[in-house]
């Protein structure tokens, strides 16, 4: 995950299917000139079923937040079928995600790299990154996007009174890292 602006609160939870490769959800909160934006990047399994399993747990804490959380999930999906029922339980909570055939990097066939969106946040632009070089990093080509905050007017101007200094956002440096996450706690 590379942001522009800071991120403020990490975690690490874990989404390891039996005795399977490790898998892992990072969750962030960045701080936006708009207001905060929750981001969780992921990395599902190579098999159905472990895939299927890890996207109902994200799933069911997605349920768990207010409609108006404006977040990003996003990772390596392992998963290239259109409309597949490993991820039914996503597309269920978010619809269709945004996507670019990224796999594998020398020559991109499958779009197994997804950005999904939740509350008031759009992707305005996605692309597979193929700039020179860039494939010897990974085995896949990178996403970058561009997403769009839309927040009631309001709102914006509240996060704005409550921001202490603008030059850092809305972190409160002097946070807890290990605060209240949606879907978490």
């Amino acid at each position: 995950l590379l942001s522009r602006w800071p991120i403020c609160i990490h975690n690490h939870l874990d989404l390891s299917f039996m005795h399977h490769e490790p898998r892992c959800k990072l969750v962030c909160e960045v701080a936006t000139p708009v207001g905060n934006l929750w981001v969780w990047v992921t990395h599902f399994g190579l098999r159905y079923q472990e895939r299927k399993r890890q996207a109902n747990w994200v799933a069911a804490a997605l349920a768990q937040l207010d409609p108006q959380t404006p977040l990003l999930l996003m990772g390596d999906f392992n998963d290239w079928m259109p409309g597949t029922p490993s991820l039914r339980a996503l597309r269920s909570s978010l619809g269709r995600p945004a996507t670019r055939r990224t796999f594998p990097a020398a020559f991109p066939v499958f779009a197994l790299d997804q950005f999904w969106v939740h509350g008031p946040l759009c992707v305005r632009k996605i692309q597979a990154v193929k700039e020179n070089g860039i494939g010897l990093a990974s085995d896949h080509l990178p996403l970058r996007g561009v997403l769009q905050l839309t927040l009631p007017h309001k709102a914006v101007a509240d996060k704005r009174a409550e921001r202490p200094d603008k030059d850092k956002g809305f972190c409160n440096p002097e946070v807890n890292r290990q605060q209240w996450v949606p879907g978490f706690n």
